[in-house]
């Protein structure tokens, strides 16, 4: 009977009390912390675009994907690093005319470029970018040629190589 007394089963485990807690603050989780990196390649993706049916339907799951996306940019930021070179809000705002630069009123065009957003943000999360990929495209192009804020440095020895008189 003693033993019985010494082993005292609680109603709820405190992991379940945690859980169910955060349920019920239904707080933001993003994608790339949800699932690991396996799942997120193992993920089966759609052979299609999915098909809206009115061009307003196409325009609301591009604003939707779209907050999906500015509410993964923090992750994204501390992951590759982003903050020494550019901030959140210039990234979200990078990402604002990346889509207002498609002026389109086809709703398959619409599907289509978020069927190729989706598939981009998945291989963000799942790093198959690198850092230097996310900096040429989305922070900035001057990257992409290598030049900065001073241009390129011009020694004298490769102009006259350049010139023929070496």
């Amino acid at each position: 009977t003693r033993v019985w007394k010494l082993i005292r089963i609680p109603k709820t485990p405190p992991t379940l009390c945690r859980a169910r807690s955060m349920a019920a603050a239904k707080q933001f989780v993003p994608r790339g912390l949800q699932m690991s990196q396996g799942a997120i390649l193992s993920a089966p993706l759609p052979s299609a675009p999915v098909s809206s049916h009115t061009l307003a339907d196409a325009q609301y799951r591009a604003k939707s994907f779209f907050r999906e996306v500015c509410r993964e940019m923090p992750w994204i930021m501390k992951t590759y690093n982003l903050g020494e070179i550019t901030t959140t809000s210039a990234m979200r705002k990078e990402l604002a005319n990346k889509f207002r630069e498609v002026d389109t009123q086809d709703k398959q065009v619409v599907d289509l470029l978020i069927f190729k957003a989706q598939a981009e943000l998945t291989n963000v999360l799942g790093h198959h970018f690198q850092r230097h990929h996310l900096i040429t495209k989305y922070v900035d192009s001057r990257y992409a040629t290598g030049l900065t804020k001073k241009g390129p440095k011009k020694s004298a020895f490769l102009e006259a190589f350049y010139n023929g008189t070496i």
